[in-house]
């Protein structure tokens, strides 16, 4: 036993990046200076010809700035020159940049700090970490002098994809459909979806086979490809609902439109699909608002979600968890029961059910 665990401390070592030496950094430091711009006392960066990602710092303010990202505490500043932009790393590619690669700081000639990468972030909004500890604000780089990122204070760093997503908008813009992923031993699951949200038409418990046609390979990647997807993109969901695989396409903002605001230069599909969820999410605005006046919000299977305190539905006594299961004399199974035989009556009974008591209700619209 103990000469196998010798044979793999060997092999883990032999396969190791060799460590840099502080001169390997010190060339980097040389080339990519230029990139390092001081913006009124702030670190700052450049992420594009003419921009500056530049840390904000409590001591000194900026004032001529085209953004601000308070969650990765950036400015975006535009400059009147063009500047030396650094080769960015595509730390996505495990093949060039994993957690045996070296990185290091670059604050300084002859004052780096090296080490690894510890973890990319999981969850949405996550930064990545490094193994070792930076006390100052640094442009991270590879020994080939490549970017990795920004280091920002302890072990965090805002890495290249958060950059190139950062310039790319003059507001602060990511994806949001309202959905929370979850990794289980079996694949990629819906934990939540917001009723309310752009992605309402995903379900808990739906498993996710790909995403425009690329099956995920870590939970990072699924709440990427939503986070950094480009404005008026639709992301095609291919989902297993019940045994049965199916496609959802969910805009992530509301800027649907890729080109003149035609829907359907994306995809002839896109533009019915488009009207069906629309249709979706207004297909009941009658009948809810008629339950609201009463007092009530129901939901799907007509289980009563919320009673309105003071309303009539309240008085009377209706609770959260009672269904309706006939509209006067008709059995209802759902809302679109519910919503076709309500009609024009100005007045109708609800039959109620409780556990085992039922009750009727009238309802005066």
């Amino acid at each position: 036993m103990r000469k196998l665990l010798v044979f793999f401390a060997l092999c883990v070592a032999l396969l190791a990046a060799p460590r840099p030496t502080q001169d390997d950094f010190n060339v980097c430091y040389e080339k990519n200076k230029a990139s390092i711009i001081s913006v009124n006392g702030n670190y700052g960066v450049s992420v594009g010809k003419n921009l500056i990602a530049v840390v904000k710092n409590s001591d000194t303010p900026i004032n001529d700035y085209v953004k601000f990202d308070p969650y990765l505490g950036l400015y975006l500043v535009k400059s009147d020159k063009e500047l030396f932009v650094p080769v960015m790393a595509d730390e996505l590619d495990e093949s060039k940049v994993n957690k045996t690669t070296w990185i290091g700081t670059l604050s300084d000639k002859n004052a780096t700090l090296m080490g690894h990468i510890k973890a990319f972030g999981l969850g949405l909004g996550d930064l990545d970490t490094l193994n070792f500890d930076v006390n100052v604000t640094a442009e991270l780089n590879s020994p080939c002098c490549k970017m990795i990122g920004i280091a920002i204070g302890t072990d965090k760093f805002i890495p290249n994809r958060y950059l190139r997503h950062f310039a790319e908008y003059d507001d602060v813009y990511y994806g949001d459909i309202g959905v929370v992923f979850e990794q289980k031993e079996n694949g990629f699951f819906v934990g939540s979806s917001d009723p309310l949200g752009r992605g309402k038409a995903l379900m808990k418990g739906d498993e996710i086979l790909a995403v425009d046609n690329k099956a995920p390979d870590s939970l990072r990647w699924l709440n990427e490809a939503v986070l950094f997807a480009k404005k008026g993109t639709l992301l095609e969901f291919k989902i297993r609902r019940n045994d049965e695989e199916l496609k959802i396409f969910v805009p992530v903002s509301g800027d649907v439109a890729l080109k003149d605001n035609k829907i359907d230069e994306i995809s002839p599909k896109v533009s019915e699909i488009l009207d069906k969820m629309q249709n979706e999410a207004s297909e009941f605005v009658r009948l809810d608002e008629i339950l609201g006046k009463y007092g009530i919000v129901v939901d799907r299977n007509l289980v009563v979600t919320k009673v309105n305190e003071g309303s009539e539905a309240s008085n009377f006594g209706v609770s959260v968890n009672d269904k309706i299961l006939q509209f006067n004399k008709d059995l209802v199974k759902n809302k679109k029961d519910l919503d076709a035989k309500i009609n024009t009556q100005s007045s109708f009974l609800l039959l109620f059910r409780r556990g085992e008591f039922d009750f009727f209700a009238r309802v005066v619209r």
